[in-house]
């Protein structure tokens, strides 16, 4: 008979927390350039709320910009044991709030994060998510609209689970903020996404759902 995989469920801590952490990173300034929010360093952190923005946001003057925040989310799987094999993974997430009234054509993805600490996002972890993709994109509209709770984590996402430690993911705006393309300006328009975050119980938390063959 095969041998049957294990499944294990991880969630991030709760506020205050002691293995894990979730929340986001962003950065502000009023009017400036495209490339002064998307490659500055942050100024702004927040890890002790029930949401985690990935948004994106114009200001008041043409073609400038406000903010960009990122997601991070970390989940202890110590608990797998070093040697597995990790056969499939999945990051389940709940909805907050979402905004988008330009209908701009935004998706969203798991990224490999590195932020400065375990248990606490700062705002300089804003720099420390990747470009590379780690799951398949969810649209805008397939989140808000069709209720699309599930990332899938592609052969890349597998690599970034952690036995014996703590996996590092993240989620951020596809087309504009990790391709680097300008979102299109319009006059205090923004598209955001609210995942939830910091729930004392397992309801709409953060889940990573893990399947894997011990060692």
């Amino acid at each position: 008979m095969p041998i049957q995989p294990t499944y294990a469920f991880f969630y991030p801590d709760p506020h205050p927390e002691s293995t894990s952490v979730d929340g986001e990173a962003g950065r502000y300034l009023r009017n400036g350039t495209w490339a002064d929010i998307h490659d500055g360093v942050g100024n702004y952190a927040k890890d002790s709320s029930e949401a985690a923005s990935a948004r994106i946001k114009c200001d008041n003057r043409e073609n400038g910009y406000n903010n960009i925040h990122r997601v991070f989310m970390l989940f202890d799987t110590s608990s797998i044991p070093v040697g597995s094999t990790i056969l499939e993974a999945s990051l389940w997430f709940g909805l907050v709030n979402a905004g988008n009234l330009m209908d701009y054509k935004t998706t969203y993805a798991v990224f490999d994060t590195s932020p400065a600490s375990n248990t606490e996002i700062v705002p300089t972890d804003y720099q420390k998510i990747s470009v590379y993709l780690l799951s398949n994109q969810l649209t805008y509209d397939e989140i808000v609209t069709d209720g699309k709770r599930e990332f899938v984590l592609n052969e890349h996402g597998l690599a970034a689970i952690t036995p014996g430690g703590i996996t590092k993911l993240g989620i951020r705006e596809v087309q504009y903020d990790a391709m680097n393309n300008p979102l299109p300006w319009y006059y205090w328009q923004f598209v955001s996404i609210d995942f939830v975050a910091q729930r004392l119980e397992h309801g709409n938390r953060p889940m990573l759902a893990v399947g894997y063959l011990p060692p």
